[in-house]
């Protein structure tokens, strides 16, 4: 949607078509993983099991990817020096970089 109207208004479509998208893939997901499911008197605990699966490395990966660069020292943990930005820092398009 970006590449098609590249504005405001195409994100948010965007975010709405993404959002919705994902609901569903996730719906049927759920729906699918139930059905496949062993033993229904202990579904809530393979469930569990199957949501810790999926959101461990979504939890695990940003911690050891910033752990791994901080380690390198590829990461810059600081803005610029005022010196370098393109004007005196009272104005308003150098105020988030305080």
């Amino acid at each position: 949607m970006p590449w098609i109207m590249p504005s405001v208004t195409g994100m948010y479509l965007y975010a709405g078509i993404a959002g919705f998208g994902y609901g569903v893939y996730s719906a049927i997901d759920q729906a699918l993983n139930v059905d496949v499911l062993p033993n229904k008197e202990e579904a809530g605990k393979d469930l569990g099991i199957l949501n810790l699966a999926t959101t461990l490395g979504q939890a695990v990966g940003p911690t050891i990817t910033s752990t791994v660069k901080t380690a390198t020292g590829a990461l810059r943990l600081h803005s610029p020096s005022p010196s370098s930005w393109p004007c005196a820092p009272p104005c308003s398009c150098c105020a988030f970089r305080r």
